[in-house]
C-alpha cells in the first residue's frame, strides 16, 4: 500500500465529514483510511513513502495514549491532528507528537481541505468539490478553493 495520505478516524459524524472533505480533494488512490490507531501503526511499521501526510482524529485519551506509544513511527511524516473542542487535557500530550497542524473536530474542516489542496496541488484536479454542497468550488491561482476564507494567498 503506497498512498501519500493516511487518515485514521473512528466511525462517527466527525469521521464522516472528514472523509467527505478528503474525498472531495484528493483522488482515491492517494488516500488510505484506518479506523484504529493499531491498524495505522501496523501499516507504518512496513514501508511508507516519506514524507507522507497523516491525519488522525483523536476522540479520547485512550486513543491518544495508543498514538503516543508509537510516536516514533510518525516523526518523519507530516502529522495533522484533529482534537475535540473543550478537551484541553489532550492538547499538551499532542504537542509531543510535533504535529504540523492541529484542527478542532467541531469545525467544517475547510482548513484541512486547504492544506490538502496545497500539498496535492500537483496531482489535484483544477476544481475542488465543496463538501457542503454538490457544486464545484473554483480554485484560485494559489491552489486554494475560492470559497475558503481561511486560505492565505502567497
Amino acid at each position: 500500500m503506497t498512498s501519500d495520505l493516511y487518515i485514521c478516524s473512528e466511525e462517527g459524524s466527525h469521521a464522516d465529514r472528514l472523509r467527505q472533505v478528503v474525498d472531495a480533494t484528493v483522488t482515491p488512490r492517494q488516500a488510505t483510511y484506518f479506523t484504529t490507531i493499531d491498524d495505522l501503526c501496523q501499516c507504518f511499521r512496513g514501508y511508507v513513502p516519506q514524507p507522507a501526510m497523516v491525519i488522525i482524529l483523536i476522540n479520547d485519551n485512550d486513543r491518544l495514549q495508543a498514538l503516543l506509544s508509537s510516536s516514533d513511527l510518525f516523526q518523519d511524516h507530516q502529522l495533522i491532528l484533529i482534537l475535540p473542542y473543550g478537551k484541553a487535557d489532550l492538547l499538551d500530550p499532542c504537542l509531543a507528537l510535533r504535529p504540523r497542524y492541529i484542527a478542532p473536530a467541531d469545525g467544517d474542516f475547510s482548513d484541512i481541505q486547504s492544506i490538502l489542496v496545497k500539498r496535492f496541488s500537483a496531482t489535484a484536479a483544477a476544481v475542488v468539490r465543496d463538501p457542503n454542497n454538490d457544486r464545484p468550488a473554483p480554485v484560485t491561482a494559489s491552489g486554494c478553493a475560492a470559497s475558503n476564507q481561511s486560505c492565505q494567498e502567497g
